[in-house]
């Protein structure tokens, strides 16, 4: 059974040497869904085979980095065939990569997927780039939450509105945003930055929806972080320091969660469980 309330765990008081040096918003995250898949990923160091949109994301998101790192070196703005150029350099070194969907033409999928991502970079030049003036861009965090262990994150970029310091995460996806699903990810990044003395409370995820190939569209979500917020990440930190000194005591804590939709689904680490267990999951 998956256990997930912070009081079923002891405390750390007994010094156990964990074999990890760092926690991120993804390890957090991927604890939460799956014990095991945790496991695999950071205990085991296994890595999984990235999916086609990983793939995209990346090459989506370092267009958008390199897009910011010349605006804030020249102030001005690449051109949206610079861009296009960009992404389909990225998408094509690493497009053999990843698992695409078997049984259907594999360049077909390739083909679509990329004219959206370029259209998309292309949208998104015009409703958000050229708009934003970047302070800092790919900020990598890395704060001290227990002795031995930090806390290790990238701010995609933070943003320089006429004064005021905004966390800005770029993403795509190819399905509907539910706006708040990767909202502690950014409360992380400024409860961390206020540990270092940099406090800012303004976060916005801009977001390419690729799912409508043909016309993507952008979209943004601002929030205002709370004390209370801030609070929270800590105990979610806390949790999962807790449950990971736990379970290198008891290695059956890095159990299986069959009950996630991403599992035998979406989860990347599917064909190593299923080798572990012998059946098929998906």
């Amino acid at each position: 059974q998956l256990l997930t309330q912070p009081t079923m765990f002891p405390s750390n008081e007994g010094g156990i040497a964990l074999p990890i040096e760092h926690l991120s918003y993804s390890s957090i995250g991927l604890l939460e869904r799956c014990p095991r898949a945790y496991y695999n990923r950071y205990i085991r160091g296994i890595k999984s085979t990235p999916n086609w949109k990983m793939i995209t994301g990346s090459a989506f998101d370092e267009a958008v980095n390199f897009h910011y790192l010349q605006k804030k070196a020249t102030g001005m703005d690449e051109p949206t065939d610079v861009l296009q150029d960009f992404v389909k350099e990225e998408f094509d070194q690493r497009k053999d990569e990843c698992t695409w969907i078997p049984h259907q033409d594999k360049k077909k999928q390739q083909d679509k997927v990329l004219s959206a991502c370029t259209k998309g970079i292309g949208t998104f030049r015009e409703k958000i780039l050229q708009k934003v003036v970047p302070d800092g861009v790919q900020i990598e965090i890395y704060q001290d939450i227990a002795p031995g262990l930090k806390f290790k994150g990238y701010i995609d970029l933070i943003e320089d509105k006429k004064g005021k310091k905004i966390i800005v995460d770029n993403k795509t996806t190819w399905r509907r945003w539910q706006g708040t699903e990767k909202l502690w990810q950014l409360i992380s990044y400024s409860c961390m930055l206020k540990k270092q003395g940099i406090d800012i409370r303004e976060t916005r995820y801009d977001v390419c929806l690729l799912k409508k190939r043909d016309d993507p569209e952008v979209v943004q979500f601002t929030d205002f972080i709370s004390d209370t917020q801030h609070k929270f990440i800590e105990s979610k930190i806390n949790w999962a320091i807790k449950y990971i000194t736990a379970a290198v005591q008891d290695p059956t804590l890095f159990n299986y969660n069959f009950n996630t939709w991403q599992c035998g689904k979406t989860c990347e680490y599917v064909d190593q469980c299923e080798l572990e267990l012998g059946m098929k999951l998906k």
